[in-house]
């Protein structure tokens, strides 16, 4: 027996056949595209992540946690030999042995982690009022900066002593809105930091760091609270070639 579709019937097989193909390409498609667009949100999501870690050579990063630093370089696998170990050069320092008394070489050295991971580190000498930007041995730059009132190492909060020994660069920070009353009779200074503040981990002792200043004149000299000042041209050229986790040492 034979079966014969009626024209009418054909047709609307025909129809039927093209909708359920139009359907199955539609979703495989669709299944396609949502594959891409996921590869792709997560290439970006990872581009994302990484910028959080991006050097502030050339940008305002601010970072608050200093593992954030280590662990981006654990992931994207900078190899240990890059690493340098500032002892290394410490040791062999004239200035550093310019330290009065020994003990103070000794906390200096035994201080922090003296690891720097791109080469740089900052050295600052209290007594000559100069702060060096180092890449392992060769200077860099150097520029003329201001202490603490007091000399000596930080003993207590509010002593105007600057610390001594081995720390690191915490966060870098837009200061050019901030304000500060210094308690010597001109009340509220705008500008007081600078444009930038660098601060520093300098356990136990908080909020010290490396800032611009609304008195270039008390450069040279023993004027802060316990910070190091630079003119505020200076601050910025530092910025640029500095990065959260940059070693910072400060002798007497």
């Amino acid at each position: 027996m034979k079966f014969k579709l009626s024209e009418e019937r054909s047709y609307q097989l025909a129809v039927v056949i093209v909708i359920l193909g139009t359907l199955v390409i539609t979703a495989v498609f669709a299944v396609g595209l949502l594959h891409l667009l996921r590869s792709d949100n997560q290439t970006v999501s990872s581009s994302l992540d990484a910028s959080k870690f991006e050097s502030p050579l050339s940008d305002d990063l601010v970072v608050s946690d200093d593992s954030l630093f280590a662990r981006y370089f654990d992931e994207i696998g900078i190899p240990d030999e890059l690493e340098l170990d500032l002892r290394e050069y410490l040791l062999s320092s004239d200035e550093l042995f310019k330290i009065s008394p020994e003990v103070k070489k000794t906390q200096v050295l035994s201080s922090s982690d003296h690891t720097a991971r791109d080469g740089r580190w900052i050295f600052i000498d209290k007594s000559k009022f100069t702060l060096t930007l180092y890449n392992r041995k060769n200077v860099l730059r150097e520029w003329k900066v201001a202490v603490g009132n007091n000399p000596g190492d930080k003993q207590r909060k509010g002593d105007n002593r600057t610390p001594n020994g081995t720390f690191k660069i915490r966060q870098i920070q837009d200061s050019s809105k901030w304000t500060h009353d210094f308690r010597d009779g001109n009340g509220v200074i705008e500008g007081a930091y600078g444009p930038w503040f660098i601060r520093l981990h300098t356990p136990p002792w908080t909020g010290i760091g490396i800032h611009g200043t609304h008195d270039p004149d008390s450069i040279s000299s023993r004027a802060s609270e316990g910070c190091i000042r630079m003119n505020n041209q200076d601050v910025v050229a530092l910025k640029e070639m500095v990065r959260v986790g940059t070693p910072v040492v400060i002798v007497e």
